[in-house]
């Protein structure tokens, strides 16, 4: 109780003193926001997933707000733009991205985000566009919650159960598949290489889903259409660039996806997502000769004298951001 009050009161204060802050600062900077999902609370969807990955309508539309009232919104892509060719840029500005391209971007947030008149870049995963196929995470997730409701019939590989077998238990014991069992889980195979995930996972890595959660052609092209919302790439097939990923592999994630999702949106793909933040030398190198800009999942604001294709973000989700006061505190970084 005492951390909470402690942790309320920093916010508060920061909620206030940031603000201040930035319109005292002379030099110009971007604050980049980093978000996935956007879901009902009430949602079936909402139900397992992971507590850092969604923001829901009602919180995007707050947050929509409220950055109009410090920020200026702009694209990333335009305002990396002027940067590049000398021109004059906000000096406080604020770009919202969505990684992974997932269904309810369409659903849930484009209409806020139509409202309030807010660019945004979307981060698709290419051969996940039209497709079923499921990212690993929510695999996980939805078997997990299986082994809750049908404790007797569920069997994981063996690999997997192994793998994971602290949080099985507790969920096992428990029969419910909350959302600390899931995080736990989920984080022990974020520590797998590539060849390890796809081998405890087996079948099940990138596997299809029970419905579609990602966005498909027809709605990328009716966001597109907008000006609203641009596109950028978020891999072909989400792979994380770690020391494993070979040369043929990385040709395919970075250049094959740009080539693709240029051809599903119309237009010409121009910015770089690195899947989970990973990135290795080979990776970034391959991403500068092929795009204009990536961000990462480093957590800070970004300033026009530091690298473009390392750019720093601050992810928002619900449970971090659902009041005003905590999202003016999330977005300073300083908490």
């Amino acid at each position: 109780m005492i951390k909470s009050t402690v942790r309320g009161v920093a916010s508060a204060v920061t909620a206030v003193v940031a603000p201040a802050y930035w319109r005292a600062i002379a030099n110009c900077r971007i604050l980049i926001l980093m978000y996935h999902r956007v879901l009902p609370l009430d949602s079936r969807e909402c139900r397992h997933e992971q507590a850092g990955m969604f923001v829901s309508p009602d919180t995007l539309d707050m947050h929509a707000r409220v950055l109009r009232n410090h920020f200026e919104i702009v694209h990333l892509e335009d305002w990396l733009d002027k940067v590049n060719n000398g021109l004059t840029v906000p000096r406080l500005a604020c770009a919202l991205t969505f990684d992974d391209g997932w269904r309810d971007n369409f659903v849930h947030a484009f209409p806020v985000l139509k409202a309030h008149k807010v660019p945004s870049t979307i981060f698709l995963v290419s051969q996940f566009v039209d497709s079923p196929r499921e990212f690993w995470p929510n695999t996980v997730a939805r078997l997990l919650a299986f082994v809750a409701q049908q404790p007797d019939e569920a069997r994981l590989p063996e690999k997997l159960s192994r793998a994971i077998a602290l949080p099985l238990s507790a969920i096992q014991s428990n029969r419910v598949a909350d959302r600390r069992s899931i995080d736990q889980a989920i984080n022990i195979l974020k520590g797998f290489d590539e060849t390890k995930l796809k081998d405890t996972l087996g079948e099940f890595y990138n596997s299809s889903g029970l419905t579609r959660d990602v966005v498909n052609r027809a709605e990328v092209r009716e966001m597109s259409e907008t000006g609203l919302i641009r596109f950028g790439s978020h891999g072909a097939t989400h792979r994380r660039f770690r020391l494993d990923v070979n040369p043929q592999d990385l040709e395919v994630e970075v250049v094959g996806s740009k080539d693709q999702l240029s051809e599903i949106c119309g237009r010409e793909v121009r910015l770089f997502c690195y899947p989970n933040g990973d990135t290795t030398q080979e990776a970034v190198s391959l991403v500068r000769k092929h795009y204009f800009g990536a961000v990462t999942t480093q957590r800070g604001w970004h300033l026009p004298t530091r690298d473009q294709f390392l750019m720093r973000r601050i992810g928002v989700h619900d449970d971090v951001s659902r009041t005003e006061t905590s999202f003016l505190a999330r977005i300073s970084g300083w908490l």
